[in-house]
């Protein structure tokens, strides 16, 4: 659980030193000079650039806070007197550009803009919402982003988009034009979307990113639910109407969550994790095991089998499309595939797969890319119409397109 560190060891020989514990997140390299350590790292739902004050090649102080929280800021670069930094700056609606700013006084200033049209572009309001976990009163907060035009009064469908990694966090940043769920796009149909940062995520400390080891699929679920019901006491989400969506550790989650509850109408499972015992055998990376269960799982088969979805397979239905890539080596399409087979075989929902052709763990080819969106759109607004009463759950999937 421990954060990444920067270190400087004497060119002569001796013991490291430690330049960032006063930092409580991971630490990115950005200047040094020999008063000062410029460090990048996340908080909270956004992202900034500090400065560690140094004496003797040592830290003499507390980490300082630099930029403001105006914006998400990522990707500083400093000039090579450390006065001068150029960055990334980037909100919910306003896609990324290149800024530039003196240290003192921190004041961005925007050298491009690549994307003028989208100042033209209708975006959904993106705020921090905060909730306590029903799990142990732990407290959680998510990115939740309303509909277009959203008055304030009047419930809306929800879509729950579950984060990755499970290191991974949800960013009051703009909406990525990548991957599979464009939120912006589901804000402009008149879907809220709420991404909650459950136990695990980045960027509020090593203790709260700690405190889903050896419990994946245990209180990380009950954070998620637990925000699904603050939204809904909230009176914004319809809790007739609710989708459940994530890629990767998302998807491992969505799976969770389609066999342990039934309150959602659709979901989509991107690249997920079902069977953890062939899972260990099958992912390139069998040490993420070790560090969210423990044992390997021939010393523990139960652990392995008590935190699969595929063992609760016959609790599932709800409409699913599964998607994943032909070449995926995190997460290899079979755990996809045994899941789909079982659902379908079962037959108490819908269930639809999609197995995009070379691709890997992300897809890649901006032609499928935007395929697996389409995909998502279609299958959403199908089971979880925006007006009107939802379809009737028949065994034929959603029409797809083509």
């Amino acid at each position: 659980t421990a954060n990444t560190r920067l270190w400087v060891v004497p060119l002569a020989g001796g013991d490291p030193v430690a330049l960032t514990d006063g930092l409580d997140e991971n630490a990115s390299y950005v200047w040094a000079g020999p008063r000062e350590l410029l460090v990048e790292a996340s908080v909270r739902t956004g992202r900034g650039l500090f400065r560690i004050p140094l004496q003797g090649g040592k830290p003499a102080g507390a980490p300082q806070r630099v930029s403001d929280g105006g914006r998400y800021y990522s990707g500083f670069a400093a000039a090579a007197s450390g006065s001068t930094v150029a960055f990334l700056g980037e909100s919910p609606n306003e896609p990324p550009d290149v800024y530039a700013s003196a240290l003192v006084p921190f004041g961005p200033r925007r050298l491009t803009q690549v994307n003028p049209q989208a100042a033209a572009f209708a975006h959904g309001e993106s705020r921090i919402v905060q909730w306590r976990s029903a799990a142990d009163s732990e407290a959680i907060e998510g990115v939740l982003t309303l509909p277009v035009g959203y008055s304030g009064t009047g419930r809306v469908p929800l879509v729950v988009l579950l984060h990755g990694g499970p290191a991974g966090v949800a960013s009051l940043r703009y909406p990525a034009i990548r991957g599979a769920y464009p939120v912006q796009v589901l804000a402009s149909m008149g879907y809220a979307v709420l991404q909650p940062n459950y136990r695990g995520s980045t960027g509020y400390g090593a203790r709260f990113r700690g405190l889903n080891r050896g419990d994946i699929s245990g209180k990380d679920w009950v954070d998620i639910e637990s925000g699904v019901s603050a939204v809904v006491r909230a009176g914004i989400a319809d809790s007739t109407k609710m989708a459940l969506v994530g890629w990767s550790f998302g998807g491992h989650l969505t799976y969770w969550g389609i066999t342990h509850s039934t309150r959602y109408s659709a979901a989509s499972a991107g690249a997920g994790a079902t069977d953890l015992i062939s899972m260990y055998s099958q992912t390139d990376i069998p040490e993420f095991y070790h560090t969210y269960l423990g044992p390997p799982p021939w010393e523990n088969f139960e652990l392995y089998e008590e935190r699969s979805s595929y063992r609760f397979v016959k609790n599932a239905a709800t409409p699913l499309l599964i998607q994943v890539g032909e070449n995926d080596r995190r997460v290899p399409a079979e755990q996809s595939i045994q899941f789909y087979e079982a659902m379908k075989g079962i037959g108490k929902a819908p269930v639809k797969l999609v197995v995009y052709p070379g691709q890997g763990h992300s897809i890649e080819e901006p032609r499928l890319q935007r395929d697996s969106m389409r995909r998502n759109i279609e299958w959403i607004a199908y089971w979880i119409p925006v007006s009107g009463p939802k379809p009737p759950v028949r065994m034929e999937a959603a029409p797809m397109g083509r």
